[in-house]
């Protein structure tokens, strides 16, 4: 029987390979130590006048001539603005725990909130209100007091942004300030995690400090981290100095991820894969996140690499919009059935990617027996068709495969563009950039199909913020859909009581059973570093991002 399986796949994926040649055919942790070699052109300068990053090819060193260490990372990501509360759209924040605080942050590595600026908090036993207490003593890098007034300023701008919906944010029933450093939040109803994604996702700054910048933040943050952003280069680079003035200096109550280990931070933006391997090998960078392909050839080659895991699931969204041919559920089976999955991830993701369930696997709302359960919509050509069929569309019907801009989701779309060739679909392929992408992704009537993937601490804080109409004004799930009976189940399973893996598994199955989303796969991420590497430990927020001031370095390599 193994061999018979194994035989199957191995077919599938030539078949795979051989269909994405024909589409592509027709549609077209360290630097090794190094002296920093004569600069053609301008460098990036920071406030001090230290010259610490070059432009692409030009090799840095970690050791500045004042003495500074430094080390240079990679925005996969072309960052246009460093506004605060611009929402957590995907692969566009890894400047933001840096640059930012934020009241508090989840450890997975301790399985808790961590403070930053608050200090701690008390929660009703009906899980609606909330007591949080601040230190007295927060300052930024403007000298501005931090109170309870900011922290107010801060959720309420952040609520009508409308970027953070997705979070839970619209069942915050009000916030206020009981105190100078004491803040009331209340919920109007209560949803498993999204307290922890609010204080972690919100950055606190001054309200005069924001009001007087003129744009927002946008490209001078004025934070309490310890760092300060003294260089950025919209969708080019960002540089962040260590301020000597950090708020925080009692070592015992310092937040994992308010370590300072490194003076200066460069961030470089790199979409494209082969210009990150490029300047991993030419020295410009010191630590590039790469796709399998370019991972295990540069291991090949004598790098090393970090492999970050993260709470999150990567799936396919469709669309319920009334125009839309995914509004039918035999469309959407066929769709899903077309889809060979283990090939998929095979071509694009190899050792780094798991086949997923929809669910998160770490979460305590996780039941390991989902595993052995057969997915009913497994790749079968036939059986897609035959959905097809009774879906009323035939062949030549038209969709959108809409994906924000990455090398690794286009190659995806364009393997989903060949796969749903083969039953007659014509998939139109659509690369966004993250602001636009993050509007598409909130609006059904812009897409079709969406290659996307939702972080959580719970299961059922993924199925909240996808199918929870509680959190979208217009009444309907994050896809379009109205469904009452899905939106019942939804709200035991995130109700604090009843919360549970039997819940959470009562909205997988009716997901499931009317094919509402397609679980793709639970991803880690290769980190690629020079063997030589000064970065000898790589620590990530929970959002799998690298906090490159908590990394640990020796910098006598």
């Amino acid at each position: 029987m193994k061999n018979e399986v194994e035989g199957k796949m191995k077919k599938a994926i030539a078949l795979l390979l051989a269909i994405v040649m024909s589409v592509t055919a027709l549609t077209g942790c360290t630097v090794r130590q190094k002296e920093t070699a004569e600069k053609s052109g301008e460098s990036a300068a920071t406030e001090s006048g230290q010259s610490t990053t070059g432009k692409s090819g030009t090799p840095t060193t970690n050791i500045l001539e004042d003495g500074r260490t430094q080390v240079t990372g990679v925005s996969k990501a072309n960052i246009q603005s460093l506004y605060p509360f611009g929402g957590p759209a995907d692969d566009s924040n890894p400047w933001k725990w840096q640059a930012y605080e934020f009241l508090f942050i989840y450890n997975p590595e301790l399985g808790k909130l961590e403070s930053q600026i608050a200090k701690d908090y008390n929660v009703s036993e009906d899980g609606l209100e909330y007591e949080i207490s601040i230190y007295d003593y927060v300052y930024d890098s403007a000298g501005n007091h931090i109170t309870a007034e900011d922290v107010v300023f801060c959720m309420q701008t952040a609520f009508e942004t409308g970027n953070f919906t997705n979070l839970g944010m619209n069942n915050m029933e009000s916030i206020e300030a009981t105190g100078d450093y004491t803040v009331k939040m209340k919920f109007s109803n209560f949803i498993i995690g999204a307290f922890e994604f609010i204080m972690e996702y919100i950055p606190i700054v001054s309200q005069k400090a924001y009001e007087e910048s003129g744009d927002e933040m946008a490209t001078d943050p004025v934070s309490t981290s310890p760092y300060k952003v003294t260089n950025f280069v919209s969708g080019s680079s960002i540089t962040m100095e260590k301020r000597d003035d950090y708020w925080q200096t009692d070592d015992s109550l310092l937040c994992t991820y308010s370590q300072a280990n490194v003076d200066v931070i460069n961030l470089q933006c790199i979409a494209e894969i082969s210009q990150r391997k490029v300047a991993l090998q030419s020295g410009t960078v010191d630590v590039a996140p790469l796709d399998t392909e370019s991972a295990v050839a540069m291991k090949s080659e004598g790098y090393s690499e970090f492999v970050v895991n993260w709470p999150h699931i990567q799936y396919f969204q469709l669309s319920k919009d009334n125009n839309s041919p995914f509004s039918d559920e035999n469309f959407r089976k066929a769709v899903l059935c077309a889809i060979d999955r283990d090939g998929l991830i095979e071509a694009v993701y190899g050792e780094y990617a798991e086949k997923a369930v929809l669910g998160i696997r770490i979460a305590e709302d996780f039941d390991e027996a989902w595993l052995d359960e057969t997915y009913p919509y497994e790749y079968d050509v036939e059986k897609a068709k035959e959905y097809l069929t009774a879906s009323g569309y035939g062949e030549g019907t038209k969709i959108r495969i809409v994906f924000q801009a990455d090398d690794v989701r286009k190659k995806i779309a364009e393997i989903l563009q060949a796969y749903l060739s083969q039953i007659g679909i014509a998939a139109e392929v659509v690369s966004e950039e993250p602001g636009i992408y993050a509007d598409t992704q909130r609006t059904p009537a812009n897409y079709d199909l969406t290659i996307t993937q939702k972080y959580g601490l719970y299961s059922s804080k993924i199925y909240n913020s996808l199918f929870d109409t509680r959190n979208y004004s217009s009444g309907t799930t994050l896809m379009g859909l109205k469904d009452d009976n899905l939106q019942a189940l939804v709200e035991v399973a995130c109700a604090a009581k009843t919360n549970s893996a039997e819940t959470a598994d009562d909205v997988r199955n009716y997901v499931t059973e009317y094919a509402l989303v397609g679980p793709l796969c639970w991803l880690a991420e290769p980190y690629v570093i020079p063997a030589d590497s000064v970065i000898t430990e790589l620590v990530c927020w929970d959002g799998g991002l690298p906090v490159y001031g908590a990394c640990s370095y020796d910098w006598e390599k």
